[in-house]
């Protein structure tokens, strides 16, 4: 199974699809017109929080959204995100099990509730009798980006085959398919984030990724708020130099060299200069080949929490001009989950105080131990 942690085209999908303002531009402009109309989109937040344990949330980047319906048919449906960098031929079955766990999980949970309600009935001498319970909808939505053309029947069926006699009693169900491809770049749309995201996926595994990267980065320029476009940048810079197959470090650097510049806006030019040269310096290669010779997940985590350490640093260092290398005893005793969480921190807290009370948080906070199971089976990988 792939680590969807360090998996980079894992990640950067769920950087993308974790803001509830990318997914509702992405259900208004991508999903079937039929279904949008049935969606109140003002309503869409975010479910998965409340299906995964806390221990587990880092591991699992397939997205849960629950949004009410316009129809009155039914109280609301759960929109089931998911991604592919290549033609699975089994993303149906993975898909079913995953609606599979919901539906199980979210009747215990009205079980629970149903029950504390049958007791106060039956405490005011009231009948016990509850309304039938129907099952939420869930609508399953896979957004491919790979290279390969997507050859696999959207239906489920169609991993059977069967005579027309078995057919009706076989599953049957579609997941709706988001292929990049199939888009040109004037029609990808939606919130400025979701462009640059969408369009990164959609050429990370493309030779022409050199030629698009010019008018991406001028995308990243165009976002107004300081921090968001510094976050925007640096997730995405992180997602081209572990994710690109065929762009070289050197190229990316001088790319960004020419449309970014050092003393522009919001310091882009600078923060981006910082990161290309940790990249050409470090890379994530290191950690890859340190892997190989010394176990490939041990090395990976090694050289991932060395380049996080790093970026936390270097974003001091230009934030609150403070020495670099001022905070290191104390970084060094975070892990890799708590240094990500911090490194989130440091590019938006208002003041040095307010970061070393985060840091001061995470040091003392103990890790939690999952009480309840998770939700979604393993994933094969993407």
């Amino acid at each position: 199974m792939n680590d969807p942690i360090t998996n980079p085209h894992d990640h950067y999908f769920k950087e993308i699809f974790t803001h509830k303002e990318n997914v509702v531009d992405f259900v208004q402009y991508y999903l079937p017109p039929e279904v949008v109309n049935l969606l109140d989109v003002t309503t869409l937040e975010i479910s998965k929080d409340s299906f995964v344990d806390s221990s587990l949330q880092e591991l699992f980047s397939d997205l849960l959204y629950q949004v009410s319906l316009r129809n009155g048919l039914s109280a609301y449906i759960y929109l089931l995100f998911d991604h592919k960098s290549y033609v699975d031929d089994l993303v149906g079955l993975q898909l079913l099990g995953y609606m599979v766990r919901i539906w199980e999980l979210w009747l215990k949970q009205q079980e629970r509730k149903r029950k504390e309600l049958r007791k106060e009935l039956r405490q005011q001498g009231e009948s016990a009798r509850l309304e039938k319970l129907f099952l939420p909808p869930i609508m399953p939505l896979v957004l491919y980006h790979g290279v390969d053309k997507w050859n696999v029947s959207t239906d489920f069926i169609g991993l059977f085959e069967l005579p027309e006699e078995l057919r009706r009693y076989t599953p049957q169900y579609q997941y709706w398919l988001c292929d990049l491809s199939s888009y040109s770049d004037g029609e990808i749309k939606g919130a400025v984030m979701l462009q640059v995201g969408l369009l990164a996926l959609k050429y990370i595994r493309r030779r022409e990724l050199g030629e698009r990267l010019p008018e991406i980065l001028k995308l990243v320029k165009e976002i107004g708020d300081k921090q968001t476009g510094l976050a925007c940048l640096e997730t995405l810079l992180r997602y081209l130099l572990s994710g690109a197959e065929y762009l070289k470090k050197e190229d990316l650097e001088q790319t960004v060299q020419a449309v970014i510049k050092p003393g522009e806006g919001i310091a882009m030019g600078t923060i981006a200069q910082e990161l290309i040269a940790q990249g050409r310096k470090e890379g994530r290669k290191e950690g890859l080949q340190k892997g190989l010779q010394k176990g490939f997940q041990e090395g990976r985590q090694e050289g991932m929490k060395k380049a996080m350490l790093t970026n936390i640093q270097q974003a001091l260092a230009i934030r609150f001009t403070v020495e670099r290398k001022l905070y290191e005893p104390k970084l060094n005793g975070l892990s890799l989950l708590k240094l990500r969480q911090l490194h989130k921190s440091v590019l938006t807290v208002s003041n040095l105080a307010e970061f070393e009370a985060k840091l001061q948080q995470l040091l003392i906070t103990k890790p939690t131990v999952a009480s309840s199971p998770s939700l979604m089976p393993q994933r094969v990988g993407v």
